[in-house]
C-alpha cells in the first residue's frame, strides 16, 4: 500500500464516522417515538449523489427543495 493509499483510506474512514455519527443522531431525533413541537431539523447538500440512502427514506424530512445555483444577475444582487 502506497502512502497515497493510506490517505485515501484514511480519509474515507473518517468520512463514514462522520456518516454514521449523523445517522446516528437523524434516527434518535425522527425515530424516538417523540413529538418535537416547534423542531425543525434542516439538511443540506451540493452532492446529492453521495448521499446514504437511510437519510432520504421518506419520514425522515417532510420536504426536498432544489436550491439552483443563482445566475449572474442574482449573484450581483447578493454581492
Amino acid at each position: 500500500m502506497t502512502k497515497k493509499d493510506q490517505r485515501s483510506k484514511r480519509g474515507s474512514e473518517g468520512a463514514w464516522v462522520v456518516e454514521r455519527t449523523l445517522i446516528q443522531l437523524l434516527n434518535e431525533m425522527m425515530s424516538g417515538g417523540k413529538k418535537r413541537n416547534g423542531v425543525f431539523v434542516i439538511g443540506a447538500t451540493n452532492r446529492p449523489d453521495t448521499m446514504y440512502p437511510a437519510i432520504t427514506r421518506p419520514g425522515r424530512f417532510g420536504k426536498h427543495l432544489y436550491v439552483p445555483l443563482p445566475n449572474s444577475v442574482q449573484r450581483g444582487l447578493i454581492l
